[in-house]
């Protein structure tokens, strides 16, 4: 799904959105509490990531697609609101 909505967009924040529309998901089918212990454990011993700030930032995300998937939030809604919402971390 990121690669498809970053097509023709090379500023994309690809990770960012992964991160985000994972954990709503994950939070939507199986709740927060569950949506953060998968999600937190695949941050554990990372090695894809450049940085611990990237890490960070993944852990941040994840915890922002579980706020958005609990307020109510639509799927639809959260490509813009990775794009232009100010809770969305894209760079580290």
């Amino acid at each position: 799904m990121a690669l498809k909505a970053s097509q023709g967009e090379r500023q994309f924040p690809k990770d960012a959105y992964r991160h985000v529309l994972w954990s709503f998901l994950l939070t939507k089918q199986f709740g927060g509490e569950s949506a953060e212990m998968v999600t937190d454990a695949h941050e554990v011993g990372a090695t894809y990531e450049s940085s611990p700030l990237a890490i960070r930032m993944d852990y941040h995300n994840n915890a922002v697609g579980r706020r958005y998937a609990g307020s109510g939030i639509k799927e639809e809604e959260l490509l813009s609101l990775v794009l232009t919402g100010p809770l969305v971390q894209k760079t580290p």
